[in-house]
């Protein structure tokens, strides 16, 4: 647990063992991503974030809680709740470690 709480190459390095790994384990249930919305492209799906969701969700990749989010981002963790709620509506997600494995899949 403390490798997931330290900071720089260490945390990224986690965070992407993390992402790997629950992929795998995503892949071996047959759980898949869900299509993008009609209409879209599946690598075009995150252009449907607004700026601030799109901020939320980097720093949920990233292994932020939901109040340091609040701090980094000076809003509310309320705010925070209801961006984080919005990102899983339209990247059709249930939960912060679909949505992170979802904005890594992104990247790739």
């Amino acid at each position: 647990m403390d490798a997931i709480e330290a900071d720089g190459p260490v945390r990224v390095a986690v965070l992407e063992r993390y992402v790997e790994e629950l992929t795998k384990v995503l892949a071996d249930h047959a759980i898949t991503p869900p299509p993008p919305p009609p209409g879209l492209r599946a690598d075009a799906r995150v252009e449907v974030l607004s700026e601030r969701e799109q901020e939320v969700l980097t720093l949920v990749a990233k292994g932020l809680p939901n109040a340091r989010i609040a701090s980094e981002l000076y809003v509310g963790v309320d705010t925070v709740k209801t961006h984080l709620q919005r990102v899983y509506r339209k990247i059709g997600v249930h939960n912060r470690a679909q949505a992170a494995v979802w904005y890594f899949s992104q990247a790739a």
